[in-house]
């Protein structure tokens, strides 16, 4: 084999083992965030002017959720869903009926969870709407 020709293939082995490092070391442009509740509740205020206490440890939610009204305040349990990565999607219904109020929304850059609501209309008058976070959750 021709020396010249052994050289150049010894060079291109290190340049494709140095690049493959580097690659390698480089962090996840497009990694997914993991935000959690940093207390014991979520709260959020609803733009109608409900107001909803979730239990909540880490990203679990549920088991319980406490919707406050003017009028009344309902206890409901948290029936699925969760915080995955920037995403907070879950449901509350009611034992003994079909009601339910779904809440999804997305962890800002500002730790703010923005959202929306849709669901039934009883135990109580929940309109369907926006919804924020009270407090900021931490994503990391």
């Amino acid at each position: 084999m021709n020396t010249k020709i052994a050289k150049t293939r010894v060079v291109l082995a290190a340049v494709t083992a140095i690049a493959a490092a580097g690659l390698l070391a480089l962090p996840s442009a497009h990694a997914t965030a993991s935000c959690t509740v940093l207390g014991a509740l979520l709260n959020l205020h609803h733009s109608s002017g409900y107001d909803v206490a979730i239990d909540a440890n880490r990203s679990s939610l549920g088991p319980r959720a406490v919707i406050r009204t003017p009028e009344l305040t309902s206890d409901g349990n948290i029936t699925s869903g969760g915080i995955t990565g920037r995403t907070v999607d879950f449901t509350i219904g009611w034992s003994g009926t079909l009601s339910y109020v779904h809440f999804t929304g997305t962890v800002g850059a500002d730790g703010i969870v923005h959202g929306t609501s849709t669901g039934t209309t009883t135990p109580i008058n929940l309109n369907e709407g926006p919804w924020d976070s009270v407090d900021p959750l931490t994503c990391s």
